[in-house]
């Protein structure tokens, strides 16, 4: 597989406010420049580069099927699921061979199913679950077989609420995202207790909320990420603050200007822009800690791609660019949305259409799929790909 070399620029320098892609923060904060081109970044073959390859495909009955997965969380023995809006946002939660345990549809005298669907996004805190609701203003904490423990509520008056995150007993972080809505006092971006670590130019006026990526990744008690809206770097947090910061370098036919993202007054013309500008990064983030490698997701027009930096040789892999081959009959790996790691495996989420292409592949290149492939439809529901790098 070959690699690309990052070209990084340590920068030290005083104790004086910069601004990065308008948004305003000490320079005394270390960044790495990650200089990527996304054309040369190859991948390879799943035999050269993944193993310990397993897929676990969802039991459930006819009642229990999950048309799309919008989050999904591995704690300890358990996978956490959250369902399409569509199908209700209901949270199931499964055994690590895939079998159901529960469905959570409703709090009983708490939350009643929504027409908007019931969750949207899942945190671990600990050993337990985070749900947020989709009114975004409370979230609901859960052990990790599903069973209800609390109703965590936010008292922010207005606009998006305040992502928040614990590192040791001492540091809570605070994110607010760059988006402005009428109302709104500050711009604060991230602080750390009682100090503003990062703001964005109060002269912006970024009116599209349009974002899939941003928020926190805590590894451990003294280790988190950060990804911001609509930004291209990302953020080392430990309990004293902004650690280190990556700052990802595109060409320019992949960079999107800070004025194109602010002249949008809606974000349906935000998104028909990056749908005929289909080679424009519009942010990066999803993050995920594994071993040795930070792994994220590059947002562009046409859908995510996953990219791997390696943090000992400092080389970066184009994990989307890993393609099924012969010896694993043709069956993809790596879905497009999320990612997720227990520490010592990636899981990713493939679907029925995936493995329906994987048998037609299989038959065009008159190759015979094992058993155990063929018997990942008979569930009708999404597939748990369980695997570790080999790069």
């Amino acid at each position: 597989m070959k690699k690309i070399t990052l070209i990084f620029l340590m920068i030290l320098t005083s104790t004086i406010l910069v601004k990065a892609q308008r948004l305003i923060y000490s320079s005394n904060y270390p960044t790495q420049k990650v200089r990527v081109v996304l054309e040369q970044s190859q991948g390879g073959t799943i035999v050269e580069s993944i193993k310990n390859l397993e897929y676990l495909p969802l039991q459930a009955g006819k009642e229990d099927l999950i048309d799309y997965i919008v989050d999904f969380k591995i704690v300890e023995d358990r996978i956490a699921i959250v369902g399409s809006p569509s199908s209700g946002g209901l949270l199931y939660i499964y055994d690590n061979n895939g079998k159901l345990i529960k469905k959570v549809s409703k709090i009983q005298d708490v939350l009643k199913t929504r027409d908007n669907g019931l969750f949207y996004k899942i945190d671990k805190d600990g050993g337990n679950l985070k749900l947020t609701g989709m009114n975004t203003v409370s979230q609901y904490l859960f052990t990790k077989n599903g069973d209800y423990v609390d109703t965590i509520k936010n008292n922010f008056q207005g606009g998006i609420p305040p992502k928040e995150l614990n590192l040791n007993a001492n540091s809570k972080f605070s994110y607010t995202s760059i988006f402005y809505w009428n109302g709104r006092k500050d711009n604060n971006v991230l602080s750390l207790n009682d100090s503003i670590l990062i703001k964005f130019n109060p002269l912006d006026t970024n009116m599209t909320y349009y974002t899939m990526s941003d928020g926190f990744t805590k590894v451990n008690e003294d280790l988190a990420y950060l990804s911001i809206a609509q930004k291209n770097q990302i953020y080392e947090l430990d309990s004293k603050g902004v650690k280190n910061i990556y700052d990802f370098v595109f060409p320019m036919n992949n960079t999107l200007a800070e004025e194109d993202k602010l002249k949008f007054k809606n974000v349906n013309d935000l998104i028909n822009y990056l749908t005929d500008q289909s080679s424009k990064i519009i942010e990066i983030g999803r993050v995920v800690r594994f071993k040795n490698y930070l792994i994220f997701s590059i947002i562009l027009g046409t859908g995510p791609n996953w990219l791997a930096l390696d943090l000992e040789n400092k080389s970066i892999y184009n994990l989307s660019n890993i393609i099924a081959d012969k010896s694993n009959d043709y069956l993809d790996f790596l879905g497009p949305s999320y990612l997720t790691t227990d520490g010592e495996y990636l899981y990713s989420i493939i679907y029925p259409q995936d493995i329906r292409s994987a048998i037609n592949k299989s038959a065009t290149e008159k190759h015979t799929i094992r058993k155990t492939y063929l018997d990942l439809q008979k569930s009708n529901n999404p597939v748990i790909v369980k695997f570790q790098l080999n790069l």
